[in-house]
């Protein structure tokens, strides 16, 4: 793929590599402990062993008959020049989309499903998986400045994450988070829990991969001097710089608190203007609630 192609849904190949491709195709009919798969020992040294060349990795995919393998640490690669180019190109927009394009590779490489053999059927669990995990999963992840590491090379580093992701696939198979084909419980409460810390672990390896890969980026382009074509909002947008925590808003020329969606929020100029986080708050200062949108109205939905 050269730099600057366009990413289509299209090539799902992009999205993952098949590290232990040759215990996967090979010997399909030998029985093997975890539902027909090679022991985990014997994945995890052929995993190590993946070529780093991608034309040698499509020639150890023919050899085993696998059409699609994956070329995740090549497509990282060419994603990453194009992240310098854009530093180098100085356009916000372009340097913005560049980087979160790189961060989308980065995260996949850090999933356990995109890593091993019996891809489809792995994929399907770890989004029963991420389901059932989704809302602890909502977390912020902090990236800063002393946990970022020199990137020498994007497919080597991407190859390391890869391989922790391929032993963490083997930690969920171990503890019964998911079964391969053809039977076997999928998922229980008690293994979903013990679960969690390791996708936890993977989604921060994905993006710690991507702020070094983006800051690298960065270097090789000469460190450019960065800069922004964010504007502030309209004057007819209400600005709720804490959009969870600035619930009412208020005006220096009045008594009066509203709700951030009251019909009167928008003419209150922004340089009169005045939030509190509660009711609370507002009545201490000496405001009433509007009469219009009723921001003490017990059943009020909160503001979005």
């Amino acid at each position: 793929m050269a730099s600057g192609s366009k990413l289509t849904a299209e090539e799902p190949q992009w999205h993952y590599v098949t590290l232990d491709v040759d215990t996967g195709a090979a010997n399909r009919s030998e029985p093997r402990p975890y539902g027909g798969d090679p022991s985990l020992f014997e994945r995890r040294v052929v995993a190590t062993l993946f070529p780093r060349e991608r034309d040698k990795a499509m020639a150890l995919y023919e050899s085993y008959g696998v059409r699609d393998g994956g070329i995740l640490p090549w497509v990282v690669q060419d994603r990453y020049e194009a992240a310098v180019q854009a530093f180098r190109s100085g356009e916000p927009e372009r340097i913005v989309a560049e980087a979160g394009v790189l961060l989308h590779f980065c995260v996949d490489a850090a999933m356990p499903c995109n890593t091993a053999t019996q891809r489809p059927r792995r994929q399907r669990d770890h989004t029963e998986l991420f389901n059932r995990l989704k809302k602890r999963l909502e977390y912020e992840v902090r990236v800063a400045p002393d946990r970022l590491s020199p990137v020498n090379s994007a497919i080597d580093a991407t190859f390391e994450v890869l391989l922790e992701a391929h032993r963490a696939a083997d930690e969920l198979f171990t503890i019964g988070v998911t079964t391969l084909p053809p039977t076997g419980e999928m998922f229980t409460e008690k293994s979903t829990e013990r679960a969690a810390p390791i996708l936890e672990t993977q989604i921060e390896s994905g993006a710690l991969l991507a702020a070094n890969m983006i800051a690298a980026a960065w270097s090789e382009a000469d460190k450019p001097e960065l800069r922004t074509t964010a504007v502030l909002p309209p004057p007819r947008v209400v600005p709720v710089p804490h959009a969870v925590a600035v619930l009412y808003v208020g005006t220096r020329n009045s008594t009066v608190y509203h709700h951030p969606t009251c019909s009167h929020v928008p003419r209150i100029k922004l340089e009169n203007r005045v939030t509190f986080d509660t009711q609370e708050q507002a009545r201490a200062a000496g405001r009433t609630p509007c009469k219009t949108c009723k921001p003490d109205t017990p059943d009020k939905p909160p503001p979005r």
